[in-house]
C-alpha cells in the first residue's frame, strides 16, 4: 500500500512465499502485486516480479490480472509498464470470469491508450461471454468525451470487427436517425450517396435477374412439341417435378426483380425517409 521498496525486499529475502499470499478480506483473492498495480507502484511491481516470476500470473475472485486491474483503475503508467514487458504478453489477451479481455474494459473506460489497442498481440475480435468484441463495446459506451472517441477510431483503425448483433442495431439506429431527420427537413432532399450507390447497384442486378428470366420464358429447357396432335406447341418437360419447379422459380424471380425495378423508378420524387424504406423494399426483392 505505502509503496517502500527496500520493505517488500527485505520480506521477500525472509520468505518470497508472501508475494503468493491472497487476502482473506472479502474472499477477493487480492495478492500483495495486485495492490501495487492499483496503488500504481510501478518500483514495488518491478521487484515482485524479479523476485517472484510466478506471482504475475495470479488473477482476484474475478479472474482478473493485474493488467485487468490497471485499466480498470486507467493507470496509464502501470499498462505502459506491462505491455514493455515481453515476458507479460500471455496477459494482453486473458479474460475475466466474465469473458472480458483488459481490451475490453480499455473499450468501456476513458482511458485511451494506443500501445494495447494496438499491440501485435492483442486480439481485436475477441468475444466476452455477452458475444461482444472491445468494438461493440467502445461503440454502446455512451459519452462525448475525447478519450472515448478516439478509442472508438482506433479500435476500427486495426480492424477491430463487430459482432453482428451491434452491426443490426446500428442499423436500426440509422433508419430511426434517418426517418427523424426527414420528419424535420422538406420533401425532395438530396438522398445521401451510399443510399442511392446501394439503389443502383440492386436495379442493375434486378434488371439483369428480369431479362433472363423473361428470356427463359420463351427458350424451356427441353423445348416444345412439334408434331401435330394434342400436344403441339406444349413443352416437352411439363410433366416433371424438375420443371414445373424451374417455372414456378422463374414466374417469382421475374415478378420480384420487376417490382424492384418499379419500385426503385417510383423513388424519384420520394423524401429521404420513404426512399430509405423502398430501398429496403428493393434490396429484399432482388436477394
Amino acid at each position: 500500500h505505502c509503496g517502500s521498496v527496500s520493505s517488500v525486499m527485505q520480506l521477500l529475502d525472509r520468505d518470497k512465499s508472501v508475494a503468493y499470499l491472497t487476502t482473506n478480506k472479502y474472499n477477493d483473492m487480492t495478492t500483495a502485486l495486485h495492490i501495487a498495480t492499483t496503488q500504481g507502484h510501478v518500483d514495488v511491481m518491478e521487484v515482485l516480479i524479479s523476485q517472484c516470476p510466478g506471482c504475475w500470473e495470479m488473477v482476484n475472485s474475478r479472474g482478473q490480472n493485474i493488467l485487468h486491474i490497471a485499466v480498470k483503475n486507467e493507470n496509464k503508467r502501470v499498462i505502459k509498464f506491462i505491455l514493455r514487458n515481453s515476458s507479460l504478453n500471455s496477459l494482453i489477451n486473458q479474460k475475466d470470469n466474465d469473458g472480458n479481455t483488459p481490451l475490453h474494459w480499455l473499450a468501456a473506460s476513458k482511458c485511451h491508450l494506443r500501445e494495447l489497442i494496438k499491440h501485435p498481440v492483442a486480439d481485436k475480435g475477441a468475444f466476452n461471454k455477452k458475444n461482444m468484441t472491445p468494438l461493440d463495446i467502445a461503440l454502446r459506451t455512451r459519452g462525448d468525451f475525447r478519450s472515448q472517441v478516439l478509442i472508438k477510431m482506433d479500435l476500427k483503425g486495426v480492424g477491430g470487427s463487430m459482432s453482428w448483433r451491434t452491426m443490426i442495431s446500428i442499423d436500426k439506429e440509422e433508419m430511426i436517425t434517418a426517418e427523424e431527420k426527414a420528419s424535420t427537413e422538406e420533401p425532395g432532399k438530396v438522398v445521401p450517396k451510399d443510399m442511392r450507390r446501394t439503389a443502383e447497384t440492386h436495379l442493375i442486378v434486378a434488371t439483369l435477374i428480369a431479362t433472363v428470366t423473361f428470356a427463359a420464358g420463351f427458350t424451356v429447357p427441353g423445348g416444345f412439341h412439334g408434331n401435330e396432335g394434342p400436344n403441339q406447341g406444349l413443352a416437352i418437360l411439363i410433366r416433371k417435378a424438375a420443371f414445373q419447379a424451374f417455372v414456378i422459380s422463374d414466374t417469382i424471380g421475374m415478378i420480384l426483380s420487376t417490382c424492384a425495378i418499379f419500385h426503385f423508378i417510383c423513388n424519384g420524387g420520394c423524401d429521404h425517409c420513404i426512399h430509405y424504406r423502398n430501398v429496403r423494399c428493393v434490396i429484399t426483392f432482388t436477394m
